[in-house]
């Protein structure tokens, strides 16, 4: 698994990698805060996961995924949310990232996170996911509603709950294919073109069944 990892403070990248090039999966490209010479580089267009350390208001990383994915539109990217940031989970969701985690994670659960990451298309850990909930209930709702098919409903409900593929369907007791079905779904009928995006939606309690 090719990584590329970007923080403000080199020394937590520094952290981040030591601690991930630990997995004998984990090949750490990239680590650093130089965005011009890495989109310059190979490193860019071989890097799979991209590792981002969220640091309030440091960062357009909005700008930064864009310029990245330009040049590399297959890659996955991952937030890390230091424990006791303000995060706004409105403007970071929208932003299309695929996985959030939490900071101080124990590296071999990290790398599984990874995994599954890489597996399925998206994280989210389940404290992030605790988080986000917690956010969005506190913000008051529009009238505007949106219907989803009772299957579809509760797959964006588990993937809120921050649930993987596998476990989605486990749960549902059907496919994984069907899964990513009912995602597709989704992602049509809010007008959204990433989880991170129907999650901010079922969040504010936009959505209801057909």
């Amino acid at each position: 698994m090719n990584i590329s990892i970007f923080a403000n403070d080199s020394a937590s990248a520094k952290h981040i990698a030591t601690h991930l090039g630990s997995n004998k999966g984990c090949k750490i490209l990239y680590s650093g805060n130089e965005i011009a010479k890495f989109l310059a580089s190979k490193k860019c267009l071989l890097t799979k996961v991209l590792i981002m350390d969220y640091i309030d208001g440091k960062h357009d990383l909005k700008v930064m995924l864009s310029r990245i994915r330009r040049i590399n539109e297959r890659i996955l990217t991952v937030f890390i949310v230091p424990d006791g940031a303000k995060v706004n989970w409105n403007e970071l969701v929208s932003i299309g990232a695929n996985g959030f985690v939490e900071s101080g994670l124990e590296s071999s659960l990290f790398y599984n996170y990874l995994e599954s990451l890489v597996l399925n298309g998206g994280f989210i850990s389940p404290r992030i996911a605790a988080d986000i909930l917690n956010y969005f209930r506190t913000k008051e709702s529009t009238n505007e509603m949106m219907l989803l098919p009772k299957k579809s409903h509760k797959v964006l409900a588990y993937l809120s709950e921050g649930l993987k593929y596998e476990e989605i369907a486990r749960e549902m007791n059907t496919s994984i294919n069907s899964v990513r079905y009912y995602i597709k779904q989704i992602y049509t009928i809010l007008n959204v073109d990433n989880k991170g995006g129907a999650i901010s939606i079922y969040m504010k309690g936009n959505v209801k069944l057909k």
